[in-house]
């Protein structure tokens, strides 16, 4: 399985363990001894769960205001959906539609869980490998989920003058407002269809940022 890949690449002393997990290899743990706690991130839809899944309410992590809930709060709504902070874990949603997976891998890291991927590909590339979706949830029974927040995901003031700002947002969200000093990198533009774009795109899409500054995203 990934996670096991990941174990031995660490063992190795290497710094580069993947932050993904191919359908394939998510099919071959499903059917093997090791199963990963699949995990959907989406608006559902028509057959939207790949089968096993639990679904995380990530619409629930904000507050009325539209900001971030705390961690216990957050912990909360994930050990109701039936995780604990130690399940490795697969994150998934409807690719290249909304941008929940990768905000729900953010949000992961934020409470300080550490054996979480991202899956790769379309829903017809992960059908293709032989994942079957079906129209509900596998709901878990609830569990007690102890966060251990990371707080180093989020900027501080004093960091800004030292760091390359990004926004990522579209360039008519850019265009009307954004921080003093912003570079516009729309995320659109480091997707590909099956996951992230080529790396000569992705060259070029950075190709204004310095290499030896920090980065902090808007």
């Amino acid at each position: 399985s990934s996670m096991a890949k990941t174990s031995e690449t660490e063992a190795a002393g290497s710094n580069t363990a993947s932050s993904a997990i191919t359908a394939r290899e998510l099919f071959e743990d499903q059917t093997g001894d090791q199963r990963l706690v699949m995990a959907y991130v989406g608006v559902p839809g028509d057959a939207s769960y790949i089968e096993g899944s639990i679904h995380l309410p990530l619409d629930k992590v904000f507050r009325e205001d539209n900001s971030l809930k705390s961690p216990a709060e957050i912990a909360a709504l994930f050990g109701a959906a039936g995780i604990t902070e130690s399940d490795p874990l697969v994150i998934y949603g409807d690719f290249f539609v909304n941008g929940y997976d990768t905000f729900a891998f953010w949000v992961m890291k934020y409470l300080g869980h550490e054996d979480v991927v991202l899956l790769e590909g379309t829903k017809g590339s992960r059908e293709a490998a032989g994942l079957k979706f079906v129209a509900n949830p596998s709901p878990k029974a609830a569990e007690t989920y102890t966060p251990s927040p990371n707080l180093d995901v989020f900027a501080t003031a004093d960091q800004l003058a030292s760091s390359q700002v990004v926004d990522a947002r579209g360039s008519d969200d850019y265009d009307v407002w954004h921080p003093d000093g912003a570079v516009n990198i729309d995320c659109l533009n480091v997707m590909g269809t099956n996951g992230l774009a080529s790396a000569q795109a992705l060259d070029l899409a950075f190709r204004d940022l310095d290499l030896d500054l920090p980065v902090v995203v808007y």
